[in-house]
């Protein structure tokens, strides 16, 4: 058993730790936040989506079809900064996306 569990983190380190992002990882070799940035922000937002609080933007390397990022307009350096506005905006965020998902890969 203690082989399998060392064995599945052993393989879920490798999907987290993916070599072919460190190009992406250090595409930004400023010390600006990635989500702050603007030239990413215009890349990857899906404006549509966003609302007065969130950004939604396009995984580029995603580890599913279909996996977006929520992102907070406001800079944040923990989940628990959100005011009680924020997390039943993010919850409104969270079904909305998943709806449009599931239209966008329904079988």
């Amino acid at each position: 058993m203690v082989y399998y569990v060392s064995s599945f983190l052993n393989k879920m380190k490798q999907k987290i730790i993916n070599p072919y992002r460190n190009g992406y990882n250090h595409s930004y070799k400023n010390k600006d936040c990635p989500f702050c940035n603007e030239k990413i922000l215009k890349r990857q937002a899906i404006p549509d989506l966003e609302n007065n609080h969130w950004h939604i933007l396009v995984n580029y390397y995603p580890y599913l079809d279909g996996n977006i990022m929520i992102v907070s307009k406001r800079h944040l350096l923990n989940i628990s900064s959100l005011t009680a506005e924020e997390w039943g905006s993010l919850q409104n965020m969270i079904k909305q996306t998943q709806k449009t998902s599931h239209k966008n890969f329904q079988n």
